[in-house]
């Protein structure tokens, strides 16, 4: 037998019409790379549910950052916002927020927001030159002073 991995779904409302999720009157249907997996829908429950998000994807991170952390962090690290393997990399041991930036070009405004609202005490740019541009570090420090 063939394993797939499974993408796990907590079904919080009827309808659900997500992409990659289907329900229909058999049960719960869950797309899982390898095919469709049927079975009983989860009961709702009364886990409270919090959506954290913004109009971009730079917007969101930084939202996740305010929902989080509390002004003077020790650290910032900056992550290319179009490529995220970076950030999803310091994901599991990150001891501060993880803002997402452009490789180049302007740094969006909510995340400028968002550093000088933070004060940190140092940046750490993960990736490469090419990842986030030294012109987008010097706009970062700038929006943290």
């Amino acid at each position: 037998m063939r394993k797939v991995p499974a993408i796990l779904v907590l079904v919080l409302a009827a309808p659900l019409a997500v992409a990659g999720v289907a329900q229909a009157n058999t049960g719960c249907q869950v797309w899982s790379g390898g095919g469709w997996l049927t079975g009983p829908c989860a009961a709702p429950t009364d886990i409270p549910v919090q959506r954290l998000a913004g109009k971009t994807r730079y917007d969101t991170a930084a939202a996740i950052s305010a929902a989080h952390f509390q002004p003077g962090v020790d650290v910032v690290y900056l992550a290319n916002g179009e490529n995220t393997v970076d950030a999803l990399a310091i994901g599991p041991v990150a001891d501060g927020p993880v803002l997402l930036v452009p490789p180049t070009g302007s740094l969006p405004a909510g995340t400028a927001a968002e550093l000088a609202r933070l004060d940190p005490g140092s940046i750490t740019v993960l990736g490469s030159a090419v990842a986030v541009s030294e012109d987008m570090l010097a706009q970062a420090i700038a929006a943290a002073r």
